[in-house]
């Protein structure tokens, strides 16, 4: 009898601490960025355009996540440092409409969950930026001055400031 009431204990308590293990597994967040142009990551009061994912996740869940490493797909690769789960959001070029809401999608894999089941996912919804005007010059101060009849369109990302200071425009804007 006792043997049996203590192999039950057994399975009980291996059961909870899977769950217990297991269960912060494959959790799903999505952040929300409406004004790009805004970001100040290492909080100089010059914006840079960088947020950390595992800052990201705290101030969302007030939850902190074991380390491991992040994993994105292979044409974001670029915007994300793997190791310290920084995302260099001025990179993506584009905004998250409703066909597209899972554009940005980022995974932490760590010890806890294994090689195959990420941690988190968390999703990056980015509102639409068009861009910073050119500093208005001139008499007439405008920003892009056209000074004869053409027959080529204007490119009007030609009237936008494009600087490592500023976020470049979304293309996929209107």
């Amino acid at each position: 009898m006792k043997l049996t009431r203590n192999l039950s204990n057994l399975v009980t308590f291996c059961f909870f601490s899977f769950l217990i293990s297991f269960g912060q597994c494959n959790l799903k967040e999505t952040i929300t960025i409406c004004d790009i142009a805004k970001i100040d990551f290492d909080t100089d009061g010059t914006p840079d355009g960088v947020i950390n994912l595992y800052n990201e996740y705290f101030d969302l869940t007030g939850k902190k996540l074991d380390d491991g490493t992040w994993r994105t797909k292979p044409d974001l690769s670029f915007t994300l440092d793997s190791d310290t789960g920084k995302v260099f959001v001025w990179d993506l070029k584009e905004s998250v409409t409703d066909g597209d809401l899972n554009k940005y999608e980022f995974e932490l894999f760590n010890s806890t969950c294994g090689s195959m089941t990420p941690a988190v996912t968390i999703k990056i919804e980015i509102g639409a930026f068009s861009g910073t005007a050119l500093p208005a010059f001139g008499i007439n101060d405008i920003n892009l001055e056209v000074c004869e009849a053409i027959s080529e369109p204007i490119n009007l990302f030609e009237a936008l400031v494009s600087s490592g200071a500023n976020p470049s425009p979304h293309l996929n804007g209107t």
